[in-house]
């Protein structure tokens, strides 16, 4: 076969075997005899040594040999890219012992070969976490050249796919902590300053978009390419997505400890999150001074598949998504090793000797009551080295070891840096109890003192035998230290008994801490009991433990000063955690996750909702044929619109119409025709009406409540604006971004109405929302009516409700019942025609009250002159003028009347909120700490977050009957169904503050989801602790 069949080859797709599967592996360590390894300096050809063939690498070992072209070739090329399993490959004694050297470092592999017990062991290094793959054959063998050429076949494949967009899904997927393999069809520049220079001519991007710089650990690969000159030179890049302690130290560019790898993916997006990009041009002004290139200097080409053709450094994109928990093995590479809780026990080394290898003898004696005899697998960390056992030992007399055979995970020059005080890491299991109890394997900071409890100041640690997912640990579900003595088998973790702490993790996800909020709870002279319970923990893939250790019994030093505090926790595993007395201690728009122990908000939903003659209140108004201008008037004009929550088609009890924040507006054009328009100044802002017009009509066919709508003049605009700190009103569009008001926008409604949208949130940039029936304002109104449900909804033609006012009379109407109040502002324009009318019906035809709109608009008066209207200083609605009129240009004669516009609500669920029952702290006058709240803030999805508001009381009214504990009987806003509540200093209002909430005995919490509507992410709720002192 020739050079350039071997490179057309390369490019051919790959969905069956890949290139680096199909290698031909020869023995490990072993080469080829020096006539098999061809002539230096030339390009691979058929006639030569075979693509695969393993041949001696000058300095020493062996490598794997790809096509190439002897680093001269005019274009380069990525042939290919795939990803795997990084390990550690090794070879077998005539014994059948791991050879502890080798045969190849850095080696990519498929991520299904497992441990077999017949063919492949796979180990992951406990404390170092370096994974190794040991190969049941001597190298050398036919056996061994079968084994490795397997574990190599079938390394899935990246879809050359870009991240601009453009590309359709679905995209590759990747496992978080897998090793990427960029395989390119020359032999590469890879000497110190390229490989130096590697984070900037290989950049990977990781987010939603992938646009944020993800450190990798990036080198060339070892174990294939070419020879040229007599030196040997790589033709693939790994990117290793993980970095460990132990490999920062040895990278030319040190990146930041990453044990996670890459960021998990959103369930709810199906584009790609992370790309890597290859630039192939400089360009000093974007900071590109390196290029990746063969040893001839070229660079990558634009012939390669996928190229950013709008940068100017040409880069070749490989787009791909990340794994997540929704993917096996939580997203992680698969891993069927389980975790271990290793114990952390002091001890002294008293000698250290060589064995006459690489393996040491120590000599050592525990320093604490806590024992435990070696095992194969524990490690001793001492003098900056990590040791791991190799042969089981017993502990004598006084706690001592001697000729304790160990191997150390890096070379130890001089044995006597072992010598002093260490921490050996026992692996648990439990045959270990007997000689090493259940308190052993947890520690204290600061430890306790001999003979004596544990500090109320200290924290409880766990150490694991490789990386965790800190989401159960860090979220009071897990690791949880409970008062009072264990009961074997049983938790007695309750809402007063379990201790609220943060959890912290070590960088590499093995160690867990958790600190107490508060002292531990103590009275001076008595040993207090407490115990740790460890359940359900997991590792990264989601494997549990292979030994549930049992709880572990403490007690506090009674000599500690008493410590008077107390705890309540709600872990959210059930929905009746306080009493437990029957009645659920959560209502409102949530889901819970039992199995996950976790409160989840609606999830992100657009909604069209069609606000036309469809809908039965709508349906019985009067449309008026020639529509109205208003507010897209060439002359200026400001508009107070309002839709109700009937106009909907809504029923006002449904709390599934809580809580909806508005994204789009539309209006309905008169024949569903438009013509193109143009206003540069163009502003909208959205508020809670103060007032709810009823256009009911008693039996003279008059309005019977026609005082109940908008304000007109003399009284200012901002009188039909509700008052409240919690939703003041809102710009969702600000002036500067006009309205093009074009044909192509026309849409038909799902009730089959032509519409077309006003300009919020129709450009570029994030999405702007204002929430309408806010469930945290307080204020009420809606005065001059029968209250909700209204009047218009029961009785003839309607019949949608028995009775109005039933669940709020006049005047003190929540928001749930108020109306969307829409405020346009059109500024006098040059460019404006004016010609569109806007589609609206007559809420009753006798008489213009009440009023559905307010508002000042310009127009031509009776001289034939424009009047032009500046909304910004139009503080009062004065009506507009009648083009029909005679004479013409007549003031109307209102400035507030009963117009009311056809349209469509886009909604979107961004918020959804929970309010507890009355909790009882028990405590005549508590002093509140911050809460916690779990998972923590860094932790939940970007653009999410979940928000905590309270307020206190000292008691209530007889009369509850217990409402304030029963969640049923607590309304969307937090409010009883009956009695009432002696609110801490007379304020019923929220705070976002606990600590202004001391000596309340009762504390009600909100919780307040806040999605990310770009993303369609939501936060969730795993635990909630409120920590005081008594």
């Amino acid at each position: 076969m020739s050079t350039e069949s071997l490179r057309q080859r390369a490019f051919l797709p790959r969905l069956g075997l890949l290139l680096a599967g199909t290698l031909l592996i020869a023995a490990c360590g072993k080469a080829g005899s020096p006539s098999a390894a061809g002539p230096t300096g030339m390009a691979v050809s058929a006639t030569q040594n075979a693509p695969g063939k393993e041949l001696p690498k000058p300095g020493g070992g062996t490598f794997f040999l790809d096509p190439n072209q002897a680093g001269s070739a005019s274009a380069l090329h990525v042939a290919e890219m795939f990803w795997g399993r990084l390990v550690d490959v090794h070879d077998v004694k005539a014994s059948g012992a791991e050879n502890p050297e080798p045969c190849f470092r850095d080696f990519v592999v498929n991520p299904g070969v497992l441990s077999s017990g017949v063919d492949y062991t796979l180990v992951t290094g406990t404390i170092t976490q370096k994974t190794r793959l040991i190969v049941h054959a001597k190298k050398g063998s036919e056996r061994f050249e079968t084994l490795l050429r397997a574990a190599v076949q079938n390394l899935p494949w990246i879809a050359p796919k870009h991240d601009d967009g453009s590309s359709a899904p679905p995209f590759s997927v990747v496992p978080r902590n897998a090793c990427l393999v960029v395989h390119l069809d020359d032999c590469l520049d890879d000497d110190a300053s390229a490989t130096q220079s590697l984070p900037e001519t290989v950049r990977i991007r990781a987010g939603t978009p992938a646009r944020s710089p993800f450190g990798a650990r990036l080198l060339f690969d070892p174990n294939h390419g070419g020879l040229v000159a007599g030196a040997f030179h790589s033709t693939r890049v790994l990117i290793d997505l993980t970095v460990s302690e132990f490999e920062i130290s040895s990278m030319p560019v040190p990146q930041p400890l990453n044990i996670l790898g890459l960021p998990a993916s959103l369930p709810s997006v199906v584009s790609p999150n992370v790309s890597v990009r290859i630039p192939t041009r400089i360009d000093f002004g974007l900071g590109q001074f390196a290029l990746l290139t063969n040893l001839s200097g070229t660079p990558l080409d634009r012939e390669n598949k996928v190229v950013d053709l709008a940068l100017s450094t040409l880069d070749v994109v490989r787009a791909m998504r990340s794994g997540n928990a929704a993917d096996p093995n939580n997203g992680f590479l698969l891993d069927v090793e389980q975790p271990r809780v290793l114990g952390d026990l002091p001890v002294v080394v008293e000698r250290a000797r060589p064995t006459g290898g690489r393996e040491l003898f120590i000599d050592l004696v525990f320093t604490s009551s806590c024992l435990a005899s070696p095992a194969i697998q524990d490690v001793l960390a001492v003098g900056g080295s990590l040791l791991e056992v190799v042969e089981p030992a017993l502990v004598g007399p006084q706690g001592r070891v001697r000729k304790l055979r160990v191997r150390p995970a890096a070379p130890v020059a001089d044995p006597s840096t072992l010598l002093g005080n260490g921490i050996f890491h026992a692996v648990f299991a439990p045959s270990r109890l007997r000689r090493t109890p259940a308190p052993c394997w947890v520690s204290f900071s600061p430890p306790p003192l001999s003979g004596s409890g544990v500090s109320t100041l200290a924290e409880v640690r766990v150490h694991f035998s490789e990386p965790m997912d800190p989401a159960p640990l860090e979220s009071l579900d897990a690791l949880l230290v409970v008062r009072g003595p264990a009961t074997h088998g049983t938790s007695t973790a309750g809402p007063s008994t379990t201790v609220i702490g943060r959890v912290h993790a070590s960088p590499t996800l093995e160690e867990f801490a958790l600190s107490p909020l508060l002292p531990l709870a103590h009275t001076q002279g008595v040993a207090d009991p407490y115990h740790v319970e460890l359940t359900d923990v997991r590792d990264l893939a989601g494997n549990p433990l292979r030994h549930e250790l049992p709880f572990a019994n403490f007690r506090i030093d009674p000599l500690e000063p008493t410590q008077a505090n107390g705890a309540i926790v709600l872990r959210l595993n059930s929905s009746d955690e306080i009493g437990p007395d029957g009645f659920p201690d959560l209502r409102g728009q949530f889901f819970y996750d039992f199995d996950g122990g976790a409160v989840r908000p609606r999830p992100v939903v657009f909604t069209s909702w069609p606000v036309d003659r469809t809908n039965p209140v709508p349906s019985i108004m009067i449309p008026f044929a020639r529509g109205v201008h208003v507010p897209l008037t060439p002359l200026g004009s400001k508009l107070h619109a309002l839709w109700r929550y009937c106009d909907l088609g809504w029923n006002v009890r449904d709390e599934r119409r809580y809580d909806l924040d508005v994204a789009g507006l539309s209006w309905a054009p008169i024949g569903g025709q438009i013509v193109n328009d143009f206003y540069e100044g163009f502003e909208i802002r959205l508020a809670h009406s103060r007032f709810l017009p009823d256009e009911a009509i008693d039996n003279n066919l008059l309005p019977r409540w026609e005082n109940s709508g908008l304000r007109g003049g003399p009284s200012p605009f901002t009188d039909n604006i509700l008052v409240d700190p919690a939703s003041p009103q809102k710009v969702v569009h600000p002036r500067a971004l006009g309205y093009a008001v074009n044909a192509a926008d026309l849409f038909t409604s799902s009730s089959g109405r032509v519409m077309i949208p006003y300009p919020l949130n129709r450009g570029p940039g994030p999405i702007t929302t204002y929430t309408w029936r806010d469930t945290a304002v307080q204020a009420k109104a809606g005065p001059n009516n029968q209250g909700i449900p209204m009047d218009i909804e029961t009785g003839p033609p309607l019949f949608l409700e028995p009775q109005a006012g039933t669940i709020a009379p006049a005047g003190s109407v929540p928001s749930i019942g108020l109306p969307l109040l829409i405020e346009y502002r059109c500024y006098p324009s040059n460019q404006g025609l004016g010609l569109n009318a806007l589609d609206i019906s007559l809420a009753i035809n006798s008489s213009p009250l009440p009023a559905f709109r307010a508002y000042s608009s310009g127009g031509i008066n009776t001289a034939g002159l424009p009047v032009v209207v500046n909304p910004d200083s139009a503080s009062v609605p004065t009506g507009g003028f009648n083009p029909l009129s005679s004479p013409p240009g007549l003031p109307t004669p209102f400035s507030a009347e009963n117009v009311f516009y056809i349209g469509q609500l886009d909604t979107v669920t961004r918020l959804s909120r929970a309010h507890t029952i009355w909790l009882d702290t028990s405590a005549a006058s508590p002093g509140y700490v911050p809460a916690l709240v779990a998972p923590a803030p860094p932790q939940q999805p970007a653009g999410t977050q979940v928000v905590l508001d309270y307020r206190g009381a000292l008691g209530f009214s007889a009369n509850t009957l217990g409402a304030q504990f029963d969640a049923t009987r607590i309304d969307a806003y937090g409010e009883l169904a009956a009695g009432t509540v002696a609110f801490l200093n007379g304020a019923n209002t929220w705070t976002g503050t606990i600590q202004s909430l001391n000596g309340a005995r009762y504390l009600q919490v909100r919780v307040t989801f806040v999605s990310n509507v770009a993303t369609g992410a939501s936060p969730e709720l795993t635990a909630l602790g409120i920590p005081f002192t008594n």
